[in-house]
């Protein structure tokens, strides 16, 4: 499955289906995330969008179709071995370690280990940090709160932890699971520019999100489900014109929130 230009996609999608039971919570599901790529995953309430984001990552069993990062089947991967590879992604629910600090939660993320950096750690438990994670300090703007626990700090404080926690490991894609929700609107720009200036640092993003604003800003591409199905894929003013975008939203406006 190639980009429009040709080359093959970072991540390629291809006719994944995935039930509970008898409900079809994806039903042939198709789409690319190209190399340097914002690219959106947006749907109404019930649209299988989180169900998506579990079956790429390993979370859910997928029942049919494939999955392939760089080139590289998926199929039958657990989610730690996704991660190795750099298939990185966020919960909803941001799951931090709140007895931790926010540099404990960052350096716990930092890493990816294997047996040989286990063995090495125990050897030389002394060895320094991740090079990246000053860098990702200050791309989040985290500084000053190092020495906080995620408990005593705002919603908005709290996210960026989660992102990035996600961004240490230096992932080649990051899947974001509602990054904005219960974001105010100055919160929610800043972290639209944040996700437009990944891409230069070797991150392409998946993001799930209700914010249609955040989503129309910060995308390249956007593809669109509904029960389950992709209705509609194309820059952003190409979705925000598709009739059946229009409507699956009921002519939710831009902007609004819209449902997972």
């Amino acid at each position: 499955m190639p980009q429009r230009d040709g080359s093959a996609a970072l991540l390629e999608v291809d006719g994944v289906s995935l039930r509970y039971g008898g409900v079809a919570a994806l039903d042939d599901v198709s789409f690319t995330v190209g190399h340097g790529e914002v690219v959106g995953l947006i749907g109404p309430n019930g649209a299988g969008k989180t169900s998506c984001i579990d079956a790429l990552t390993g979370f859910q069993p997928i029942h049919s179709g494939h999955v392939r990062f760089e080139g590289r089947s998926l199929d039958g991967t657990s989610p730690h071995d996704r991660a190795r590879l750099g298939f990185v992604r966020t919960f909803q629910s941001l799951d931090l370690f709140d007895d931790l600090t926010v540099h404990e939660n960052l350096s716990v993320a930092a890493g990816t280990p294997s047996w040989r950096s286990t063995l090495t750690d125990a050897l030389w438990p002394k060895r320094s940090t991740h090079d990246g994670l000053d860098e990702v300090v200050s791309l989040v703007g985290l500084n000053g709160l190092l020495h906080r626990r995620p408990a005593e700090m705002s919603n908005g404080e709290r996210h960026r932890v989660a992102l990035g926690r996600a961004l240490v490991s230096r992932p080649r894609l990051l899947l974001l699971d509602e990054p904005a929700a219960g974001l105010d609107t100055v919160e929610s720009a800043e972290l639209g520019r944040l996700l437009r200036s990944l891409p230069e640092r070797g991150t392409s993003v998946l993001l799930v999100d209700h914010d249609m604003a955040l989503v129309m800003a910060a995308c390249n591409r956007i593809h669109v489900l509904d029960f389950g199905r992709v209705i509609a894929s194309g820059t952003p003013a190409e979705v925000r014109a598709d009739r059946a975008v229009v409507g699956a939203y009921l002519g939710t406006s831009e902007g609004s929130e819209v449902g997972g």
